[in-house]
């Protein structure tokens, strides 16, 4: 029943983080927008409950009215407070994946939801212990990559917490489980014999699309879907949104990123013909949107490797490229963290080998050095 000023009798809603009242529509005192419903209600006693809900309005309205029946009919125990929904592994997954379709990740984590939910889909969260996860992370390890493992497993963190911070849950059982250790990240590149036998091959028709990705270090999808408006020539750079992060609903902004476009970026982007004609800056044959990723490497992309005689190589190794010819080129290794845009240096130290052995090349610059000659006319 709602009062007269429109409000939900019994109903009010909270920051989660600060325990103030906010607006349905809007943010706390304090600034925080993520809030929890409670329903609030008298026994026969008269005193006074409060019990938090979650983040549904219409389940919160439904529990008020049952309280009021229970009370009204002298059906009130204390006990009928105390006892949860049972919320199960699939709801906390389902709350999660519907507050993050933004995510790029989105359609990797729809995935792994799917072999989380065959393994625990329909077990209360609750019910979920350590011993659980460890056995069924093995499980997966075995036979397999320990990334097949740790995926899953990062996504159900991910969940729990967000869960736990909305109040869809009290505690995060995945909150004391290790990830496996994995093997070294892949630090494949292009070689310049490789690159010299690769151009002719894919033509020049196609050989931009293989060249700006590793002069800018841009990721599959990012230069993809690169759109001309973030293009910008004259500042020579191109502008991003935050690929990697999480987008947790309303409200949140991401953070843009920005590429850095060297002489000869500059110069491919110059030449191609999609350049105030297209909206994209690699745009299917029609026109009506971006290439498709797919199709470019399967019919143009691994064909021509095949022809170049290159093997062991994806085009995500380009990006690879981009940060080897960084390190050979002897930029410091947080310079190139900064450039790639990793959010550790963990990432970054897979080119580090490269570095150092090109450090050994700059001390022979020593025994080549003469001094100036001095000057002896005084």
């Amino acid at each position: 029943m709602a009062r007269k000023d429109g409000k939900d009798r019994g109903l009010i809603l909270l920051c989660n983080k600060h325990r103030l009242l906010m607006p349905e529509k809007g943010s706390c005192p304090e600034g925080c927008k993520d809030g929890a419903w409670w329903v609030v209600w008298f026994d026969q006693d008269g005193k006074k409950h409060r019990e938090k809900v979650g983040a549904s309005k219409t389940l919160a309205r439904e529990v008020y009215q049952k309280r009021k029946a229970a009370v009204k009919e002298g059906k009130h125990f204390p006990a009928v407070v105390r006892q949860k929904r049972r919320v199960t592994v699939k709801e906390v997954l389902q709350a999660y994946l519907e507050a993050t379709t933004r995510n790029k990740t989105h359609k990797n984590d729809l995935w792994f939801a799917t072999v989380i939910n065959e393994a625990f889909g329909n077990r209360p969260i609750e019910t979920l212990k350590l011993d659980d996860l460890v056995r069924w992370q093995n499980q997966r390890a075995d036979g397999r990559s320990t990334v097949s493992a740790n995926r899953p497993l990062q996504l159900l963190r991910r969940a729990c917490r967000r869960a736990v911070e909305t109040g869809l849950i009290e505690a995060d059982p995945t909150a004391k489980v290790k990830l496996l250790k994995e093997a070294a990240g892949r630090d494949r590149h292009l070689l310049p014999d490789e690159e010299r036998r690769f151009r002719p091959a894919i033509g020049p028709r196609w050989w931009p699309i293989v060249e700006l990705a590793y002069q800018t270090g841009l990721r599959e999808d990012e230069e993809f879907t690169l759109e001309w408006t973030q293009v910008d020539l004259l500042g020579r750079r191109i502008k991003l949104a935050d690929a990697k992060g999480e987008h947790l609903g309303q409200g949140v902004t991401t953070k843009a990123q920005y590429v850095h476009l060297n002489t000869r970026s500059v110069e491919i982007l110059e030449s191609l013909p999609s350049r105030g004609q297209s909206r994209w800056v690699f745009p299917n044959q029609s026109n009506t949107g971006p290439i498709q990723t797919h199709n470019f490497l399967s019919r143009v992309f691994r064909p021509a490797l095949k022809e170049a005689g290159i093997s062991d190589f994806h085009f995500h190794d380009l990006r690879h490229t981009y940060g080897s010819r960084l390190a050979m080129a002897g930029v410091p290794i947080y310079e190139i963290m900064r450039l790639m845009r990793h959010k550790s240096m963990r990432m970054t130290e897979r080119y580090a080998h490269l570095a150092e052995a090109h450090l050994g090349q700059a001390v022979e610059r020593i025994p080549s050095y003469e001094p100036l000659p001095t000057d002896t006319s005084n």
